[in-house]
């Protein structure tokens, strides 16, 4: 039995690989989700960004979702807007003042990031 596979030419274990399998099929799942939410409505979306993993996650899947849409298609407006959980996940701002400048600058630096890769690959 095969304990490894290539992948890029590197030998990865099997387990790896059809974890990263699962991964991409889910991915795929979402990705294609998020297209059927976007065009079934003209209705703009607003996401909530913490600059945590699973907003950013989010906002990489509506990106991916996006780019494999035609731009004809891509007319709905989407706002990012920021917001701050507690540390217990429930309602906003509930942050240390120490914290808070450090944490608001890393949320605008990817925000900004995100928009000005959008920009770039989205403009007409």
């Amino acid at each position: 039995m095969q304990t490894a596979v290539s992948i890029n030419g590197k030998m990865v274990n099997r387990e790896v690989q059809e974890h990263l399998d699962h991964v991409r099929a889910v991915s795929r799942k979402i990705i294609d989700e998020i297209k059927d939410q976007y065009l079934g409505d003209s209705t703009p979306w607003v996401v909530g960004f913490s600059g945590g993993k699973d907003s950013t996650a989010l906002l990489q899947l509506i990106f991916y979702a996006l780019g494999e849409l035609p731009q004809s298609q891509r007319a709905k407006e989407i706002h990012v807007s920021k917001i701050m959980l507690r540390s217990d996940g429930v309602g906003t701002g509930n942050i240390s003042y120490w914290k808070r400048p450090r944490i608001l600058d890393e949320m605008k630096k990817k925000i900004e990031r995100f928009v000005r890769k959008a920009k770039n690959r989205f403009a007409p």
